[in-house]
C-alpha cells in the first residue's frame, strides 16, 4: 500500500477511501493495467487484506476472481465504479504523471462547484 497514495472519502465524496498507484509501481509488470484499489468496507480501521483492485478505463473491472469475488461489498463496488468511469482518463493522467493528486483535486472540487451551481 505504500506504494499507492490515498484519495480520501472527503475528497472523492464516496463513502469509501481509495488508493491510486501513482508510482508506477504495479504498471512496472505489464500483464498489469492501470488499476486503483478501494476499500471493501466502512471500517475506519484499515487492512490490505480489505482492499479489492479495480483497473482504470471506461469500463472499470474488479481484478479478484473465484472466491474472492464472493466476498467483494457489490455496493461499495458500484459506487467506486462510477467514479472511475466517470474520472478514468483523469485517474490514467495521475497514474502517467501527466496531473498531480492535487491537480485531480482541482478537478473534482470544480466538478462538486458545477454540481451545486
Amino acid at each position: 500500500m505504500y506504494e499507492f497514495a490515498n484519495l480520501p472519502q472527503s475528497d472523492t465524496g464516496l463513502s469509501v477511501n481509495i488508493w491510486i498507484d501513482d508510482s508506477g509501481f504495479e504498471r512496472s509488470n505489464k500483464h498489469s493495467p492501470y488499476r486503483i484499489k478501494f476499500q471493501n468496507n466502512t471500517n475506519p480501521n484499515i487492512r490490505q487484506s480489505d482492499l479489492i483492485p479495480m483497473s482504470i478505463s471506461d469500463n472499470p473491472e474488479i481484478l479478484v476472481k473465484g472466491s474472492h469475488l464472493s466476498k467483494v461489498n457489490m455496493k461499495i463496488a458500484k459506487e467506486v465504479f462510477e467514479f472511475v468511469k466517470k474520472y478514468h482518463n483523469e485517474l490514467r493522467d495521475v497514474v502517467d504523471k501527466k496531473i498531480s493528486l492535487i491537480g485531480f483535486g482541482k478537478i473534482m472540487d470544480k466538478d462538486k462547484e458545477q454540481l451545486n451551481g
